[in-house]
């Protein structure tokens, strides 16, 4: 099933109905602006409605799909491409987004702890290799305060603390929802 859905930006949003689970019995919603399938589609995210809370399921053996962002949602497809004017019920659920195509985020963990799940978001965005070079910039901003990159070093460590803050939240935003 297809449709379009104006969105407040003067974009038209495709919205594409998509089989999820054993023997596609669920569905999703993805909406994806057409305007980013530039370049640079691996930096694209995508927003996935579902009937039901998501958290967390295992990708494969090293991965895990994460579904953050989560919104309250509402909406009403078409009901087939012949008859636009004709509308079915409202589905009512929850709307994730990510950076895969059902809304998730695919992270690398080995198992589904907290520590695993934090620790691949913020892989995510910095190398082991990015972290060691912040915090040993941070130890030389702290040691030598005059030096001419201090207050660079500084704010680079704060900015890194802050996406680690914010990894924590979301992840224990997932366990609290399966509590």
């Amino acid at each position: 099933m297809y449709g379009t859905l104006p969105v407040c930006f003067t974009v038209e949003t495709e919205i594409i109905k998509q089989p999820i689970g054993d023997g596609g019995r669920k569905h999703f919603y993805k909406f994806t602006d057409p305007g980013q399938w530039g370049k640079n589609k691996k930096n694209m995210n995508y927003t996935a409605i579902y009937p039901e809370k998501r958290t967390f399921e295992k990708y494969d053996g090293s991965h895990y799909a994460l579904y953050l962002n989560e919104q309250v949602a509402e909406y009403t497809p078409m009901a087939n491409m012949e008859r636009e004017a004709e509308q079915v019920a409202p589905i009512s659920g929850f709307s994730y987004t990510g950076s895969q195509e059902d809304g998730s985020t695919l992270i690398k963990a080995e198992q589904a702890t907290y520590a695993d799940f934090v620790s691949g978001l913020i892989r995510l965005r910095y190398s082991n290799d990015a972290v060691e070079a912040i915090n040993s910039n941070m130890i030389l901003a702290l040691q030598s305060p005059k030096n001419v990159r201090a207050s660079e070093f500084i704010a680079e460590h704060e900015e890194y603390q802050t996406y680690r803050a914010e990894c924590k939240v979301m992840v224990s935003a997932l366990f609290e929802v399966i509590q």
